[in-house]
């Protein structure tokens, strides 16, 4: 009797974490609960719990330039849901904590960019009283010292989440959301004032997942068009450069980083159908290479037979390979995995962690000694850890 509360408050808790802000697609094929024994992983890490709804995946934690780790979500304050930016060490320790929202609204942050001076921009949405409804695009400008400069509201009535947002240059502030699977693209100054506002429509059911800003300035959107994974490159009036779509279906693109040389690598899933039916035979995650014009290297999927995974956050590690994050579920739960791969895509160490604590991966940050910050929900909070390559 107790097991199956305990049971019934973790599948409570996981589908409260999928607050639709980006997270899970509404139109995935059914994947099957299996009749199994979870596998848990040979050490659990210890993490940190902070008490915050965090954003979206891939952009609601960053390291600033002081060294700090930023993490943007919401929580609730004496009747009203409030944006808040947590600051911490390396480790996870508090530093410093922030709440603001729209005056005599519930608002939540999603993700954030720091400028060159240190200011924070975060970017989310604000509501009356359903958050699935009448969302309306949120922007707030914090000072390096944590102080709220401004915050604004954009496109009101168009019920627009605020999903990124990246700075071009110190006074152009690139911000990108989602309208009913269309692509919204504001660009402001660090005043808040708008300079370009569009909303770019899709011709079938898109979802606009990451953004990017490369070295050139291009601005990369990362996503899904068709069931396919999608990616489109911008310049600052919201104009198309190029865009490609990567097949076949049943592909979905989650965030992607630039290397030194301007090469692309994205992140997702790749989902396998059992024969012409809608349910699942398999789910790894997924990781493209391409240059800088989008145009296909190699491509490479990872995961095991136990497990459904969806690959969220990449970095490039100091040394070889890369590292990535995301969800796993493996008989009806849902928790985080670290994988490490090397320069061509290839599994050098996958850990699958299944604690019934953490439900999923969202950021991969690299510290400077080549360690790993990994922020995600964590049953309602989030949680913080601190793992080496191979998730020690």
């Amino acid at each position: 009797m107790i097991r199956a509360l305990l049971l019934l408050i973790l599948l409570l808790s996981i589908l409260i974490g999928c607050n639709n802000d980006n997270d899970f697609e509404t139109n995935n094929p059914t994947n099957p609960i299996k009749d199994c024994t979870p596998l848990r992983p040979l050490s659990d890490p210890t993490y940190e719990i902070l008490n915050i709804r965090i954003g979206t995946w891939d952009g609601s934690t960053i390291i600033s330039q002081s060294g700090e780790i930023i993490t943007v979500g919401s929580r609730d304050i004496i009747g009203m849901t409030k944006m808040s930016l947590f600051v911490t060490d390396e480790n996870g320790g508090l530093i410093r904590e922030v709440d603001f929202n729209v005056p005599e609204k519930n608002s939540r942050a999603l993700s954030l960019s720091e400028d060159s001076v240190g200011n924070l921009y975060v970017i989310g949405y604000s509501y009356n009283e359903s958050r699935l409804e009448n969302r309306i695009l949120t922007i707030a400008k914090l000072s390096a010292d944590k102080d709220l400069q401004w915050i604004r509201t954009y496109n009101e009535g168009e019920d627009i989440t605020g999903s990124h947002i990246g700075i071009l240059d110190n006074d152009i502030i690139v911000c990108t959301g989602e309208r009913d699977g269309d692509l919204v693209f504001l660009t402001i100054t660090d005043s808040g004032d708008e300079i370009v506002n569009k909303i770019i429509e899709s011709e079938s059911y898109a979802s606009p997942a990451g953004m990017l800003i490369t070295k050139d300035k291009g601005i990369i959107i990362t996503g899904s068009e068709d069931r396919q994974l999608h990616l489109a490159s911008y310049n600052e009036n919201a104009e198309i450069i190029w865009e490609k779509t990567y097949g076949p279906k049943s592909k979905a693109g989650r965030s992607t980083i630039e290397l030194e040389n301007g090469d692309l690598v994205t992140v997702g899933r790749i989902t396998h159908l059992q024969g012409n039916t809608n349910i699942v035979e398999s789910q790894n995650a997924l990781i493209l290479k391409t240059d800088k014009n989008g145009n296909l290297i190699w491509e490479k999927e990872i995961g095991t037979e136990e497990f459904s995974n969806d690959g969220q956050s990449i970095k490039k590690n100091i040394n070889e390979g890369f590292v990535l994050t995301g969800y796993s579920i493996q008989c009806g739960y849902t928790d985080h995995f670290l994988y490490f791969i090397n320069d061509e895509g290839e599994s050098i160490n996958m850990v699958n962690y299944n604690d019934f604590g953490a439900v999923r991966g969202q950021n991969i940050l690299k510290l400077p000694d080549d360690r790993n910050i990994i922020t995600g929900s964590f049953n309602g909070p989030s949680f913080f850890l601190n793992v080496d390559n191979f998730g020690m």
